[in-house]
């Protein structure tokens, strides 16, 4: 993810909400890691146009397990991006 003023946004977001990545650089790999695996159960389509997993619950668990982060860094990560442009 380029430092487009989307990416900009969702980093200050990520911020303002007590994430604790300290770089935009380190915050963009958290964020394209959580786009890989949430972008179509919450979006209805993308990638394939079909859900990688059953629910968003569990769309979760994976970005959670993947990017290694605590419950309260995944709501972090997701209300960044909400806050911004709506993500659900």
């Amino acid at each position: 993810m380029s430092a487009d003023p989307y990416a900009i946004r969702f980093y200050l977001q990520y911020k303002k909400l007590g994430g604790k990545y300290k770089t935009m650089k380190k915050y963009n790999k958290l964020h394209d890691i959580f786009i890989h695996h949430t972008f179509n159960n919450y979006m209805g389509g993308g990638y394939d146009d079909k859900p990688m997993y059953d629910n968003r619950e569990e769309a979760l668990k994976h970005f959670k397990r993947e990017a290694k982060i605590t419950w309260e860094e995944v709501y972090i990560v997701f209300n960044s991006i909400d806050n911004v442009c709506g993500y659900t």
